[in-house]
C-alpha cells in the first residue's frame, strides 16, 4: 500500500483522506493543474459507469473528483439514459449519456 499512496495521484488522494487509514501512512501528491493564459486550467473528466444505484462510480469516483479542486466532472454515461440522468442531477454534473 506505501507504494500506492507514493504515486503522484490525486484520486488516491481523496480516497485515501475518505477511508479511514492511518494517518501515519505518508501521501506525497503533486498537483496536475496547468496554467494558461486564463490562470489555473481544470482537468475535465467524465464518468463512464456511474449509475447511482450501484458500482464504484457514485460510491468512491465521483465523490474523490470532487473533492478534489484540481478536477471537474463534466459527463457521466450509464448503460441506460435514465441512470445517467438520475446520476448527473444527483452530483450536478452538466452532461449525461447513456450507450444504447
Amino acid at each position: 500500500m506505501d507504494r500506492l499512496l507514493g504515486t503522484n495521484d490525486c484520486c488516491v488522494r481523496a480516497a485515501y483522506e475518505n477511508s479511514g487509514w492511518p494517518r501515519s501512512v505518508p501521501v506525497r501528491v503533486e498537483s496536475p493543474l496547468k496554467e494558461n493564459h486564463h490562470g489555473t486550467e481544470k482537468i475535465r473528466v467524465g464518468i463512464i459507469g456511474a449509475n447511482m444505484r450501484y458500482g464504484w462510480g457514485s460510491d468512491a469516483h465521483i465523490p474523490a473528483l470532487s473533492a478534489l479542486p484540481e478536477f471537474e466532472i463534466t459527463a457521466v454515461c450509464t448503460s441506460h439514459q435514465e441512470t445517467a440522468d438520475e446520476t448527473a442531477k444527483h452530483f450536478g454534473v452538466p452532461h449525461a449519456f447513456a450507450d444504447p
